[in-house]
């Protein structure tokens, strides 16, 4: 089944300066939590300003219900000027999206809680600190629940897994756990770099990922 949402049913209306279609949506997440469909995505603006939006989904059709979308980007506090990539995390019975802050030069990923029934955050933004060496451009971590704990996906190739330590209120501390070389290179020649896409789902005892590939121009 493909299913084409319009952008003029996904802008914030606030956001909305001229023509809807001025504006481009792009780089969706969803997620199922407690029964309803949750859509986040990129919203660029004529002014060219990344954003995120938020929105439940009906069930039958999956398309946006136009009186929950929230101006998400509007409602962060301390989370960075520009906001891009959003991606979900459930971990417990709490609902997470991480994103980064769009900078090409040296960027940084951030947390957010969602309260399920508003949309809007619970709390103020809190940046992924990763202890040790790691990359300027951090785009494509993936956070994910294994045995009670929160993990993230760091790195595709090595495939670096993190632990992310919740507690407290500042920065949220991430600890590299394994980190396992292999070959991406027949891969990589053909295809480009193995990069992040989509947070891993269990199934029958295995992850499962979608994952993007990049060339550098």
């Amino acid at each position: 089944m493909t299913m084409i949402l319009d952008n003029a049913h996904l802008v914030p209306k606030t956001w909305a300066d001229g023509p809807l279609r001025n504006c481009y949506v792009f780089n969706p997440a969803i997620v199922l939590f407690r029964g309803r469909f949750i859509l986040a995505y990129r919203v660029v603006t004529p002014d060219g300003v990344r954003r995120i939006a938020i929105c439940e989904l009906e069930a039958a059709s999956l398309q946006p219900k136009s009186e929950t979308i929230v101006p998400l980007s509007d409602l962060i506090q301390n989370g960075g000027q520009w906001h891009a990539d959003p991606r979900f995390c459930v971990f417990g019975d709490r609902l997470y999206l991480h994103y980064n802050d769009g900078s090409r030069a040296e960027n940084q990923i951030y947390l957010l809680e969602i309260d399920p029934g508003s949309l809007a955050p619970r709390g103020p933004a809190r940046p992924l600190a990763l202890e040790g060496p790691h990359q300027p451009i951090e785009k494509n971590w993936l956070l994910f629940e294994h045995g009670g704990d929160l993990l993230a996906v760091y790195r595709i190739t090595p495939h670096t897994i993190l632990h992310v330590e919740l507690d407290g209120n500042g920065p949220v501390r991430c600890q590299r756990m394994v980190e396992t070389p292999w070959n991406a290179a027949p891969y990589a020649e053909r295809h480009g770099e193995p990069r992040g896409g989509t947070p891993p789902v269990a199934v029958d005892g295995v992850y499962y990922a979608f994952f993007h590939s990049s060339y550098f121009c």
